[in-house]
């Protein structure tokens, strides 16, 4: 379970967050399971935080340093996530429906079986990304990067993967080349 001072220092923001961190190098960060929506988290460093089963259904975590923070089964519904750095992060079965992802950095992420459906990862980085079974219906993946993702059993249905790159040809350019 993540920790109440933990959650209140969350609440009043990055300068909050830089601050505790300053002071207790090498602790985690953890807000497992705590109700954390609608906060304004943006450009907080929660790297490597423990993010489990919380709830930031509709926050503000843009530009946020969100590497190699678990955010497994985490709600993250209508989430203001772009620009943010989520390089290796954990999504594995979050709800990101409808979250906006734009421009949002999530090389070597772990997305098994997250739920998208019309979110935006309009030119994303979901390099080397393990995306088993992840739900993209409808999500806007335009120009994203998808080089070397794993997408076995993945649904993108509806989804809009205009110019989006996978395996080093867009999809422009493979809709040229197959004319």
């Amino acid at each position: 379970m993540g920790s109440t001072l933990h959650t209140r220092i969350a609440r009043e923001g990055a300068r909050a967050i830089e601050a505790w961190r300053t002071g207790h190098v090498g602790e985690v960060f953890d807000l497992s399971h705590e109700d954390l929506s609608g906060a304004d988290l943006s450009r907080a460093d929660l790297s490597g935080a423990m993010l489990v089963y919380a709830n930031f259904s509709r926050a503000d975590l843009r530009g946020a340093n969100l590497a190699k923070a678990d955010f497994d089964f985490a709600d993250l519904r209508n989430a203001e996530i772009s620009n943010a750095d989520l390089t290796s992060a954990s999504l594995n079965g979050a709800n990101l429906t409808a979250a906006n992802l734009s421009h949002a950095n999530l090389r070597d992420a772990f997305l098994l079986a997250a739920k998208l459906p019309a979110a935006n990862l309009s030119s994303a980085n979901l390099q080397d990304a393990d995306m088993e079974n992840a739900d993209f219906t409808g999500a806007n993946l335009a120009g994203a990067d998808l080089r070397g993702a794993d997408l076995d059993g993945a649904n993108f249905d509806g989804a809009n993967l205009n110019g989006a790159t996978v395996d080093g040809q867009s999809d422009d350019e493979r809709d040229d080349a197959t004319g």
